[in-house]
């Protein structure tokens, strides 16, 4: 896979992520993730669509007027990617902030490892 078509799953990864509706996110991770995609989280491990659909649907109710976007560019070689990102609101983006790291198989995230970055005190 292209360093090109890589940036672009890891671009539609973060569309995902935003996606507030249920059907256009359902479109997305058909198109992004392996069915059975493992994410895996310090305090969990999610597999499948339906259960990191769930976890988007959950986030995104307890911070409506949160989005996902980067905080550097997107870093890639061979089928590995890592994407710095932010999430929080218009006037205050970096109210979380952290990396993902994604392991790429037959051109779809089959791995996506996911570290949060401790607040600051």
């Amino acid at each position: 896979m292209t360093t090109a078509k890589i940036e672009r799953l890891v671009e539609r990864h973060l569309e995902l992520w935003n996606q507030k509706d249920q059907t256009s996110r359902n479109v997305l991770m058909q198109e992004v993730y392996a069915t059975d995609i493992e994410m895996v989280d310090r305090h969990f491990i999610a597999v499948g669509h339906a259960h990191i659909n769930e976890f988007i649907q959950n986030l995104q109710q307890k911070n409506p007027n949160f989005r996902f976007s980067h905080r550097y560019p997107i870093d890639t070689h061979h089928n590995i990617a890592r994407l710095y990102w932010q999430f929080g609101s218009k006037e205050k983006p970096d109210v979380v902030t952290g990396m993902d790291l994604f392991v790429i198989e037959k051109d779809k995230v089959q791995k996506l490892y996911v570290f949060v970055d401790e607040p600051n005190k």
